[in-house]
């Protein structure tokens, strides 16, 4: 399975891509909307993209899937989030959303399966 990390945060970055490398995924990480784009373009394929809703003030991880998706159409996508994304709603158009602190078990077992623990389910921090 190949995975796109995408988190402008390294600490978080590194420790998650850690995670998931350590589970047998071939992973591929980036810290901006750019670099995530350009790893796309050089890549054959792509499972899952796993990206911060909020990368930058210019871009969110919501329009980075709906460009990588072009691509990759079967791509799933997995959004954590440190901020409150009220009003967003149409945007995460039914991807899993994990509001930090994320259960970083609950993201290794959502992006192992070829679908989602709870499709199409946001999972709040109170509920983990």
């Amino acid at each position: 399975m190949v995975v796109l990390y995408v988190d402008p945060n390294p600490e978080s970055r590194a420790r998650r891509v850690n995670l998931l490398v350590r589970a047998g995924l071939t992973v591929y990480e980036a810290d901006s909307p750019e670099s995530a784009a350009h790893i796309a373009q050089q890549l054959k394929e792509l499972d899952v993209m796993v990206s911060e809703g909020v990368l930058d003030e210019d871009f969110t991880g919501f329009e980075l899937r709906d460009a990588i998706r072009k691509r990759f159409p079967a791509m799933r996508t997995i959004f954590t989030s440190r901020f409150d994304l009220t009003g967003f709603e149409e945007q995460v158009d039914g991807c899993v959303l994990f509001f930090e602190p994320v259960d970083e078990e609950l993201l290794l077992r959502n992006v192992q399966q070829t679908q989602p623990t709870v499709p199409g389910q946001t999972v709040p921090a109170e509920s983990r």
